[in-house]
């Protein structure tokens, strides 16, 4: 994974964190370190939403960075198309509801596009 996409995921889970707790931030970074993820059945309900949360930043960020990378020499496509296709390209847990996806999707986005 290229070093601004990991940094970009760092930045989103550390946004993230006030919402899904703290442990977000330790398991993106578990993650980034390829460390692979444990059981969900192994933690707290809390936990385990922390982990499935820390995997989709670092898929996310990654995935969006690989397109910006791609695009740069064309114009980009706007922030909708972007969330659009996260939705669509990342599999999500059965537990998340839209406006979550697209919070997380967005924490992403912004962080993108400070780079």
């Amino acid at each position: 994974m290229d070093t601004i996409a990991e940094d970009i995921a760092r930045d989103a889970a550390e946004e993230l964190s006030q919402v899904y707790g703290s442990q977000l931030v330790i398991e993106v970074e578990k993650r980034l370190q390829g460390r692979p993820a444990e059981k969900a059945e192994d933690y707290t309900f809390g936990v385990a939403e922390s982990v499935a949360i820390a995997g989709l930043i670092v898929s996310i960020a990654s995935f969006l960075y690989n397109v910006y990378k791609d695009q740069r020499d064309k114009a980009v496509a706007d922030s909708k198309d972007a969330t659009n296709r996260v939705l669509v390209e990342i599999q999500w847990p059965g537990n998340l509801d839209d406006p979550q996806k697209k919070e997380i999707i967005n924490a992403v986005l912004t962080r993108l596009g400070t780079r």
